[in-house]
């Protein structure tokens, strides 16, 4: 007996573009135990029905928000100062969403702790 077998034809797009970027506007205690590092990129961060989450090395975030304008390019992540200080300027760091979507990921410049504002005694 032969059986007939159906095929589905897959097609994977590849993109070339380079990664989405954000760049730290702002790295900063805001008070004895907590710290604020804000990040700004060209393109939107989309609402999302997912946690934003910043990964800096072993620290990830999902403590986020966006500034009181409402600005979609800028989100504040907070983190303890204990994280803060935790992580090496040789860290890799991303924003990204939980659950992913697989694309919407920025790529962010390395974070030196010791350029935090209003830090002093820290680390």
């Amino acid at each position: 007996m032969w059986g007939v077998l159906t095929g589905m034809l897959v097609v994977a797009v590849v993109g070339t573009s380079d990664p989405s970027t954000a760049r730290v506007t702002r790295l900063e205690c805001v008070s004895a135990v907590a710290a604020e590092l804000e990040v700004t990129s060209a393109e939107p961060f989309p609402l999302r029905n997912a946690l934003t989450e910043l990964q800096v090395g072993p620290v990830v975030s999902s403590l986020s928000r966006y500034p009181d304008g409402g600005d979609t390019h800028t989100l504040i992540f907070t983190l303890t100062r204990d994280e803060l200080f935790s992580v090496s300027v040789n860290d890799p760091a991303v924003v990204r969403y939980d659950p992913s979507n697989g694309q919407d990921v920025w790529q962010i410049d390395p974070i030196d702790p010791a350029t935090a504002q209003h830090c002093a005694g820290a680390g």
